[in-house]
């Protein structure tokens, strides 16, 4: 999944930015020795997306509370496969160990998990997907840490980023101050301590590492566990706070550049503009292109409507709709992966209804989901829903069913309880298939209506239970 410029961020990605901000041997520590092997294999899939089964990367939230430290409460088995899983009892671990507040590991899961949430609420169209990142990012860093000022002291925000907006010698800096306040302005006595607190030789910590942190080489978790366990017990908590601030930024700056998420100046500038917006009182969406998800989106929605307007309806000219597709072809040369397929296959069934060949339907929309389901944006609902209607109107329960609801329930859109939607389809089994997707259509169009894409965070409804929903207040 690697390498495609355009669309938004996938799975394979959003894991590997959840991964790296903690370090992967933070992940695997988490593990028992004789499984870290294997889940560092599985790892590499899920980045690639290769052969996964997203059933098993569902993200529910669970809060890090002092009630589920107190009871080492873990999540259902199933769900150690999922990276986010370690990244919740990664922060755990930080809240237990070193105090480090809840909110931190919320607006960090919160700033990376939304980007991919935006699969579900924002279409890309043909924009690139860093130009697409770098919106998102900006628009959610930015309203995070502003309502973050209602818990906590604008003043300390500010003192925190100030000390470290500049990613370029900041572990040198940090180090620095640390030596002045602890060690008198001794440097090298300060790390004689921290080296002499640990009872591994084979620690060691000198100039020329911290030299090689500031300039790109990563800093993994068990080279930097140590310091934090010296200024924990010396009971130096902002210094605990500080360094693992300079650690979580510099692996998410590495992460998002390695990835060609975002250029490599991009966090310094939204460093900077974060301590502006607190010390000025601004408020955030000036920080970010209001206007990014309405330039030139409008003709590309407007064309969209138009095409669903003209497929979904029996008595159109068939001529008419003979033209979509080379339109399409012409006017999204990118996102055509997702809309050509899918809107084939609308085409077809409204043309031929009586005689559709359900094996070429079937193909079309595994076709659009495999090839462009990144490309959907706000019109995967609809899609998704539509897809495990085909198949379950011609009793495929198992195979591409499986694979759509799965990856509806890695996005949060179902609970995981897969037979609440089948019943549903079953509470309206005397309908057409045809009649299905019209229903599927005013139950999405109901949905827009209830789900204003621009509320920070975004969080998706549980589909199958407002769908079931639905259905039973029209009386269908």
């Amino acid at each position: 999944m690697y390498g495609d410029k355009y669309g938004n961020i996938n799975f394979g990605e959003t894991s590997k930015l959840l991964v790296s901000i903690i370090g992967q041997d933070a992940v695997l520590s988490l593990l028992p020795q004789n499984k870290q092997v294997s889940f560092k294999k599985k790892l590499s899939r899920i980045y690639n997306e290769y052969k996964v089964e997203f059933l098993f990367l569902g993200t529910p939230k669970i809060e890090i509370t002092d009630e589920a430290i107190r009871k080492d409460k873990e999540l259902p088995k199933h769900y150690e496969e999922n990276p986010q899983h370690y990244f919740i009892k990664f922060f755990r671990m930080l809240n237990k160990n070193y105090n480090v507040p809840e909110f931190v590991a919320d607006l960090l899961n919160d700033t990376i998990w939304q980007l991919f949430h935006s699969c579900i609420s924002f279409t890309p169209f043909e924009r690139t997907k860093q130009d697409t990142v770098k919106y998102l990012f900006r628009r959610q860093v930015f309203h995070l840490l502003y309502n973050l000022t209602q818990k906590i002291e604008k003043k300390i925000l500010v003192s925190l980023f100030s000390q470290i907006y500049d990613l370029f010698d900041t572990y040198k800096l940090f180090f620095t101050e640390a030596a002045r306040i602890i060690t008198n302005g001794n440097l090298s006595k300060l790390l004689g301590n921290i080296i002499d607190s640990v009872s591994d030789d084979k620690f060691s910590l000198n100039l020329q590492t911290i030299s090689r942190w500031d300039k790109g080489t990563k800093a993994t978790w068990n080279s930097i566990k140590p310091i934090l366990d010296y200024f924990q017990k010396k009971e130096y908590p902002y210094f605990v706070y500080r360094f693992l601030a300079i650690y979580f930024l510099k692996n998410a700056k590495k992460a998002f550049c390695d990835l060609k998420l975002l250029e490599n100046d991009e966090f310094d500038k939204i460093i900077i503009d974060v301590i502006t917006m607190l010390i000025e009182n601004k408020k955030p969406e000036i920080f970010y292109d209001v206007n990014f998800d309405t330039f030139d989106s409008v003709k590309y929605h407007f064309y969209i409507y138009k095409c669903l307007s003209l497929v979904e309806q029996r008595d159109n000219d068939i001529s008419s709709r003979s033209k979509i597709i080379s339109e399409i072809e012409q006017m999204f040369p990118k996102s055509k992966v997702f809309f050509s397929p899918w809107l084939t296959a609308k085409i077809n069934l409204a043309a031929n209804e009586q005689n559709i060949d359900y094996k070429l339907l079937r193909k079309y929309y595994r076709t659009a989901f495999d090839n462009g389901k990144y490309y959907a944006g706000e019109f995967l609902w609809k899609f998704i829903l539509e897809a495990i209607a085909l198949e379950k109107y011609q009793n495929n329960l198992t195979g591409n069913l499986n694979d759509y609801y799965a990856f509806g329930y890695a996005l949060e859109m179902f609970t995981g309880d897969k037979n609440v939607l089948l019943e549903t389809f079953d509470s309206i089994k005397h309908f057409t298939l045809f009649e299905k997707y019209n229903l599927i259509n005013e139950f999405w169009l109901y949905l827009q209506q209830c789900q204003p894409h621009n509320i920070q965070p975004y969080n998706p409804p549980r589909t199958e239970l407002l769908f079931n929903e639905y259905i039973k207040s029209n009386k269908l």
